[in-house]
């Protein structure tokens, strides 16, 4: 795709959508990761819940696929720590969450990286499954420092430098590995 020239509607819905997301999270195995998550959102009708469309893209940007995933939403759909989907519901006042439910690996599981684009020296929040005291995190396979505030869920490190769109993996004191799903920190 060539930045700049008119390629038309990525793809059409049954009317307009209120917001989009480029889904970033390894949640759900990784299979929703660089989907776009669309959601339509309505106070007019009290009947009405919305939806939220899943927009699967090829390697060169044409839509894949596109479907209705869930037949309620928000206004607008950010990326949670642990891989939900968080939509507010102006004019409800309700919070619409998807939230993904996966078994407890076993090893340490990265769902999420905040912020996602940085660069080396920065504080990042790493969220997931099964952090232990005393583990190693890498970015882009070099070591992230300063690694602080392990919780099972979640814990803070200093990225080391580096470029381009790299992985984040874990492993536990004992050897136990995360699975590396790629794309979870873009350096500037």
């Amino acid at each position: 795709m060539q930045v700049g020239r008119g390629y038309g509607p990525v793809t059409t819905f049954e009317s307009s959508t209120n917001g989009i997301l480029e889904y970033r999270s390894n949640a759900f195995g990784g299979t929703l990761k660089g989907d776009l998550i669309a959601t339509q959102y309505t106070t007019q009708n009290p009947a009405l819940q919305g939806k939220t469309y899943r927009v699967q893209l090829w390697s060169n940007g044409q839509v894949k696929s596109s479907y209705v995933m869930s037949q309620f939403s928000g206004l607008a759909a950010e990326n949670g720590l642990h891989g939900e989907i968080v939509m507010p519901r102006v004019g409800k006042n309700a919070v619409a969450v998807l939230q993904p439910v996966y078994p407890n690996p076993g090893a340490p599981f990265v769902v999420s990286v905040t912020p996602k684009i940085g660069q080396g020296g920065q504080r990042i929040l790493v969220g997931g499954n099964n952090f232990k005291p005393g583990l190693k995190a890498y970015v882009g396979g070099k070591p992230c420092t300063k690694v602080a505030e392990v919780y099972g869920s979640s814990f803070k490190c200093t990225t080391p430098y580096g470029s381009g769109l790299v992985a984040v993996e874990v492993i536990n004191p004992g050897g136990a590995k995360s699975k590396k799903f790629g794309g979870d920190f873009q350096y500037l």
